[in-house]
């Protein structure tokens, strides 16, 4: 029995450049360059992409910059690797898309609007054309981080929000099957500490937190599992 692999269309990122590649060759090059002036005033447009691990997928996210007013317009937009248009939206004039959270997992785009102050954010994910938000605006201060378990089913987030006159940080997690979630008060003011915070969750929504040499695993439920100490 004879099995035939095919492959199809996939796009590779290299820079900002994107490459389409059939049947090992290149059929198509996407240049986004840095920026592009588009009138007398300094403003330009600047054009960043991002391609999914599986290479079937990618995103590009726009922005119009005006001199030193910061960014007046941003868009996001969704394509497969055959350069069909999933989905495209461009922020209100209040927001802007941020370009460090967002991005494209295989056939699963994310995505996160902030204020023009870098907070209030905003997080939505589009599967099959069809945007679901799981952070609204003025859930959370802030999003540092967020990460996808393989199988697009489950999201951890590293977020904050003021408690007790301070910035504290909280994890929290979404489950995309359900549409439950459930949030983690962390018992260490991470940004008073100037340390980070590592994210990683798996195909079972088991979540891993990673604070200095402190690994705290959670249920998908949120139920605290077990917590260690690695040494470096």
């Amino acid at each position: 029995m004879i099995f035939l692999l095919v492959l199809g269309t996939l796009v590779f990122q290299n820079g900002d450049t994107l490459q389409f590649v059939d049947d090992g060759d290149i059929v198509d090059i996407m240049i986004l360059d840095g920026s592009t002036g588009i009138d007398s005033l300094e403003a330009r447009t600047v054009r960043r992409g991002k391609v999914s691990d599986d290479n079937r997928f990618f995103s590009i996210h726009e922005e119009v910059r005006e001199g030193s007013d910061g960014i007046s317009n941003s868009k996001v937009s969704f394509y497969d690797s055959d350069k069909t248009l999933i989905w495209e939206e461009t922020a209100t004039e209040s927001r802007i898309v941020s370009y460090e959270l967002s991005g494209v997992h295989n056939a699963l785009l994310y995505g996160t609007t902030l204020d023009q102050h870098g907070s209030n954010p905003a997080f939505f994910v589009v599967t099959d054309s069809t945007k679901s938000v799981l952070i609204n605006e003025g859930d959370w201060e802030q999003v540092i981080d967020v990460k996808i378990s393989p199988n697009g089913e489950y999201l951890v987030f590293h977020v904050r929000n003021p408690y007790n006159y301070k910035m504290w940080d909280y994890i929290y997690f979404y489950d995309l099957n359900t549409s439950s979630a459930w949030d983690y008060l962390f018992p260490v003011c991470v940004s008073c500490k100037r340390a980070r915070i590592d994210l990683n969750v798996d195909n079972d929504g088991r979540a891993e937190v990673v604070y200095k040499t402190e690994h705290r695993i959670f249920s998908k439920f949120g139920a605290l599992e077990d917590l260690f100490f690695k040494l470096p």
